[in-house]
């Protein structure tokens, strides 16, 4: 109950967005709404209601971007407080520019591809706040671990969209389920500074059941099965993963190089 009490304390203090970041955000939250949006268009159809469908259809996306990214955005600032530090959102500009450029290019391809890079998170130390925890700054094993919160939280996100789906128009569904898997996984590639990257310094083992989780969990709640199947099935892949991975390859870093 005190941690809770003292998690609470910490949201409303430290709970905040500086100037900086809501422009990122916002730039963030425009950007990935138009890949997503892009070239989507109803087939023979006249000029007005073209314009009229691209609008609507923006309008979907910046909502569906908007509620998704300060959903992942979030979890990640709530639990960089949860063990003293203060998460800043930080807009990754190459990639960004790297996404736009691929939806562009992938057109002539007649189906754009989402590539969502958008950006990471910077911590900073609550000396204050550290009691009881390791009270000698940032570690990678603590940056990973806040890190895994945004992916896993992406993937929740899709699971709440998708038990929704009788409730909440077919078209926004569709779309922040869709949005929310392939953000999750473009986010746990271990490319700086996506999350993934933060996960794969923090530790190897750790990412290898994070990712492996994440990407069977977006294929398995893509396609009709129910929810909880789809969720325990990512939990067990994941595991197996994980096993595999220790097995094959982790275990000759342990050893080293001499039997």
């Amino acid at each position: 109950m005190g941690e809770l009490v003292d998690l609470v304390d910490k949201v409303r203090k430290y709970y905040k967005f500086s100037p900086a970041e809501w422009r990122s955000i916002l730039i963030t939250i425009f950007v990935l709404a138009f890949i997503i949006h892009f070239g989507q268009t109803i087939p023979d159809a006249d000029v007005l209601t073209t314009t009229a469908f691209s609008v609507y259809n923006f309008i979907i996306a910046v909502i569906v971007v908007a509620i998704s990214f300060m959903w992942h955005l979030s979890a990640k600032k709530i639990a960089a407080l949860h063990v003293g530090f203060r998460a800043q959102y930080n807009l990754w500009t190459f990639g960004i520019l790297i996404s736009l450029v691929v939806t562009f290019i992938s057109l002539a391809w007649g189906r754009p591809v989402w590539v969502l890079f958008a950006g990471g998170v910077m911590l900073q130390h609550l000396a204050g706040h550290r009691l009881g925890f390791f009270r000698y700054g940032l570690n990678y094993y603590e940056a990973g671990w806040i890190s895994m919160i945004g992916p896993i939280s992406s993937i929740v996100l899709a699971a709440i969209f998708k038990a929704l789906s009788g409730i909440l128009p077919s078209v926004f569904v569709l779309k922040a389920i869709t949005f929310n898997l392939l953000f999750a996984f473009w986010n746990a590639l271990p490319i700086p500074p996506l999350d993934g990257s933060r996960m794969m310094f923090g530790s190897r083992m750790v990412y290898a059941l994070s990712f492996f989780f994440v990407l069977a969990a977006v294929i398995l709640l893509w396609i009709d099965i129910p929810i909880w199947i789809a969720l325990v099935g990512s939990v067990l892949i994941g595991l197996l993963g994980w096993i595999l991975y220790y097995i094959f390859i982790e275990r000759g870093f342990w050893h080293g190089p001499y039997p």
